[in-house]
């Protein structure tokens, strides 16, 4: 009696830990657990109303769904063994105790991997109007160099968002060269006829 009174004190607060854990309006695995511990005294009995309940609403069931669907499988093993006379009842509903505690973890561990990814993003520096215009800068001065190639215009704007100024003076002395090498050289003679007068003219 100690011992069924015990594993439900268990079940009940993982239950509530996970309620606790997502704010979403997501309906958690420990309270469909709950309610099919309390509309089924036997184990195996228990586990085909969970199986239904996940398996149906797997939609309804948020991001962890694949943890919870696990669960499910592991579930229905321990319920097919009790079944078969390989484990009694109370000793399923045990070994389910404990995965379901190890299911809490991994569901804690992944909302706080949630969490620590949009503090990051919320702590990320916003552009101000003049960085957005040195971006814009620096991709116009990009976009008059001819690039070849997939990657070359993604990778040339990708340096403008990583730093504008550095890659921007980059593009510039690309351009200048690139006038440079299409310009030749034009030598006339000069008035006297004794010298030649060169002189860059383009093409």
């Amino acid at each position: 009696m100690i011992r069924a009174i015990t594993l439900a004190a268990i079940l009940l607060l993982s239950g509530c830990v996970t309620t606790q854990r997502y704010a979403q309006n997501y309906t958690t695995i420990g309270e469909d657990q709950q309610v099919c511990e309390q509309i089924n005294k036997g184990f195996p009995e228990m586990v085909d109303c969970l199986n239904e309940k996940v398996t149906l609403k797997a939609t309804q069931r948020g991001p962890d769904v694949d943890l919870q669907l696990a669960y499910v499988t592991r579930a229905r093993a321990l319920a097919q063994k009790v079944r078969d006379g390989k484990i009694s009842d109370s000793t399923a509903r045990k070994t389910l105790a404990k995965e379901k505690v190890i299911l809490d973890d991994r569901l804690a561990e992944r909302q706080n991997q949630y969490y620590e990814s949009q503090r990051q993003k919320a702590a990320a520096p916003v552009p101000t109007n003049t960085d957005n215009l040195a971006i814009l800068n620096c991709i116009q001065a990009a976009n008059l160099i001819p690039r070849s190639g997939v990657g070359g215009p993604a990778a040339a704007i990708a340096s403008c968002h990583e730093n504008p100024y550095r890659a921007e003076d980059r593009f510039q002395r690309e351009k200048e060269d690139m006038d440079r090498r299409n310009r030749k050289m034009i030598c006339k003679p000069d008035y006297a006829g004794k010298a030649l007068e060169c002189s860059e003219e383009p093409f």
